[in-house]
């Protein structure tokens, strides 16, 4: 389905994992990763090149950002028995045409708000994204709600090995109906999709 290339470069100062911008230390050395994903499928648009298609790198000219600013805590605390709020960002930490990003901006629509999804305990993948919500203070389920980005640890549900994110959108049963970015339809498009999900699959909730 999904192949993964992944080329770590020393020396600079992001690293972007599955669209996220991320910045750390290791020892007194910064680290920085690509992850490159590549599927193979249809060329692209006229004059692209045939065979397999970069998946999940941002356009020509679109580069992910750069810096990383301080996340600050929602300043409303939750009633009891509601979605908590966490920390929060004043932008999108993930970079146009990926499922992190597509995610966040639904999320963002919803709640008003671009939610902190960083652990530093982790690289940031979309995998990682239940761990990381928890981290910075979101309510993470088992149970889909409407409302809430679902998500994919790699291998399940067609996720790759950096995993997977979409914005749940309705729930009937054990079927759940996920708007995506970075899916089935490629880079930078967005497709909706109804699935059974795997009881791995966590739920970050929109307040």
């Amino acid at each position: 389905m999904q192949a993964l290339s992944a080329e770590h470069i020393m020396g600079g100062p992001v690293a972007a994992r599955d669209g996220v911008a991320r910045r750390w230390r290791a020892g007194s050395a910064v680290v920085a990763g690509v992850v490159v994903i590549t599927l193979a499928a249809p060329a692209g648009p006229a004059g692209a090149a045939a065979g397999p298609r970069t998946f999940g790198t941002p356009a020509p000219g679109t580069p992910a950002p750069s810096t990383r600013a301080p996340s600050t805590r929602a300043p409303s605390p939750s009633a009891p028995g509601t979605p908590a709020w966490g920390r929060t960002l004043t932008y999108n930490e993930g970079a146009a045409g990926f499922c992190t990003w597509w995610a966040i901006q639904q999320f963002r629509a919803y709640t008003g708000v671009y939610p902190d999804f960083y652990d530093p305990a982790n690289d940031g993948n979309a995998g990682y994204w239940a761990t990381d919500a928890a981290y910075d203070g979101w309510t993470v389920t088992r149970i889909p709600r409407i409302a809430s980005i679902a998500v994919f640890p790699p291998g399940v549900d067609g996720a790759d090995v950096e995993g997977h994110v979409a914005w749940v959108t309705a729930v009937s049963g054990p079927q759940i109906v996920i708007s995506e970015m970075n899916g089935p339809a490629g880079w930078d498009q967005a497709d909706t999709r109804e699935l059974t999900p795997g009881s791995a699959v966590r739920y970050i909730l929109a307040p």
